[in-house]
């Protein structure tokens, strides 16, 4: 039996012929090709059993290699490998019935063990038993398939009717009743500042701890996806309605997380149900999880759960906007401090209420900055920390951290404006710097203030009309350059800001009383009479 490996990448192709010894397993034979190209001419012109390729290629990918190959009825069996867990690809896969589909790197063992399963499939088959019906993935596959199948399922991408599911149950050969029993859990992740993890490696890691501790509580993980940002739905199969299995399993789940991850997890626990009542239970743990802004490193179960009817308590917006203007920041914060603390009395603070919240500061946010002149469109764009606001209403910590940073960086923007001297200067090097195409609007954009504040603060600070300032760095500008360079007199202009020649030489005789040819030539004069 002949072995070919497909992948662009050569040391991934040696690492694989290299790292397994292929003859004690049966294969006498390992090809290795770098590009879909060259692997049709080897599976053209030899017998290979097996290919192990990667998907995503340069020209033709793994995936269509492989529907090649079964077009032309070569007979080979295949294991996908990728470095994406991508579920378009995952689905491609299923459907041109692949053996396995492994993720890169993929462990020697597991390879090897993945080919001795197709070495004795391929045996069985030929021995006439076993068959694989047409339209089923192959038995080793089921666990992708389970996979893709849960994913569809939580996505309301397929009929979830009892017939349909009792159909697909048996079609796919996933082990599944109507009668089955299935517990989904919610994890939400929070963290204090930027996550140490990516969200990829955070659900690999939850994934194996809480694959080996379902199984020492003698239940299965069935499913984990991901729902949202460091959110994870995972479904458990369940022995009986009591449900203990599972909190069993999640009590040593948070013993683990606790000395591995920083920051927090919570878990919302639905109730033991089947797979007709676990969408419902689904939308329900979203809603609990969504109201549930106090919580850190809790199991919350979901028929316990009570929800409060929340008193929105109406904050001094005035007196904020006051201490704002004045550039009270310490007393700002403390007061918005104060104020969570009234409204957690006798209740919990959900995200509704951080909602509302956010919406009056954004009240108070915007008529500080239309008072100080400032564009607030260009200060939310290019100073708000993007993160920190998406993360606000998700719990009070958060609330806080996001209100520290807006507060100080608008009392900064207030600062350079009220400061005048420090904010003129940076304006006018700007303005030199950007000569030749500068305008007011370009500089108010850049220091994320309104034209017409802008305006009015050069003038106050100066005594001069920022258009005026422009035109006579323009002239000034032009003067140098016309004594100390030989550029054309048309190069000079358009340096200047005047892509127009007969308008530069017109501006520049009001501004000197000559053409700039009649101050070159008297310059040239001057100089010579000095020799």
């Amino acid at each position: 039996m002949k072995l070919l490996i497909v992948d662009d990448n050569r040391h991934v192709v040696n690492s694989i012929r290299e790292s397994i010894d292929w003859q004690k397993i049966g294969i006498t034979q390992v090809y290795g090709c770098y590009n879909a190209s060259e692997a049709r001419e080897v599976l053209l012109g030899e017998n290979i059993s097996f290919m192990i390729t990667d998907i995503e290629m340069p020209g033709q990918s793994g995936l269509e290699l492989t529907a090649w190959a079964k077009e032309n009825a070569l007979g080979v069996d295949v294991v996908f490998l990728t470095s994406h867990a991508d579920f378009t690809y995952a689905r491609q896969a299923v459907t041109l019935q692949c053996f396995e589909y492994l993720l890169k790197p993929a462990e020697p063992k597991k390879l090897e063990q993945t080919v001795r399963n197709m070495i004795a499939r391929k045996k069985t088959q030929a021995g006439g038993t076993n068959e694989v019906a047409a339209d089923e993935p192959p038995p080793e596959n089921r666990e992708l398939v389970r996979h893709i199948f849960w994913r569809d399922f939580t996505e309301h991408m397929i009929n979830t009717g009892e017939e349909s599911l009792a159909r697909r149950f048996i079609r796919y050969r996933l082990g599944y009743t109507l009668e089955s029993l299935f517990v989904p859990v919610l994890f939400c992740y929070k963290f204090a500042g930027a996550p140490d993890y990516t969200e990829t490696v955070l659900k690999l890691a939850a994934d194996n701890i809480m694959a080996e501790l379902a199984c020492n509580c003698g239940i299965k993980l069935e499913a984990d996806i991901r729902n949202g940002n460091y959110r994870f739905l995972a479904i458990f199969s369940e022995k009986d309605r009591t449900g203990g299995a599972v909190k069993e399993m999640l009590n040593s789940f948070f013993a683990v997380h606790s000395r591995f991850f920083a920051g927090w997890v919570n878990c919302y626990a639905g109730k033991v149900c089947t797979i007709c009542e676990l969408l419902e239970e689904e939308a329900l743990l979203e809603e609990i999880s969504l109201d549930d802004t106090e919580r850190k490193n809790e199991i919350v179960l979901a028929a316990q759960y009570r929800k409060q009817e929340k008193e929105y308590v109406t904050p001094e917006i005035a007196s904020w906007q006051s201490l704002l203007l004045a550039g009270e920041e310490k007393v700002l914060l403390k007061s918005f401090r104060d104020y969570f603390a009234r409204l957690k009395r006798g209740q919990s603070v959900s995200r509704q209420l951080l909602e509302a919240f956010l919406a009056d500061f954004l009240q108070v946010e915007l008529y500080v900055l239309r008072q100080k002149g400032i564009s607030a469109y260009h200060f939310l764009s290019n100073y708000r920390d993007r993160r920190l606001y998406d993360n606000a209403v998700k719990s009070l910590a958060d609330m806080e951290r996001y209100l520290e940073d807006e507060v100080r960086k608008i009392s900064c923007q207030m600062g350079e404006t009220g400061a005048g001297g420090n904010l003129i200067g940076e304006v006018k090097a700007f303005i030199g710097e950007n000569l030749a195409d500068v305008t007011r609007s370009m500089v108010a954009e850049h220091f994320s203030l309104s034209p017409n504040y802008l305006s009015k603060l050069f003038a106050r600070n100066t005594g001069e009309a920022l258009r005026d300032y422009i035109y006579r760095e323009r002239m000034l500008r032009a003067m140098a350059m016309l004594k100390n360079s030989n550029e054309s007199i048309s190069v000079i202009a358009e340096r200047c800001g005047y892509p127009s020649f007969a308008h530069f030489s017109k501006m520049f005789k009001k501004q000197t009383g000559k053409t700039p040819v009649e101050y070159r030539r008297a310059d040239e004069e001057t100089e010579s009479g000095t020799k």
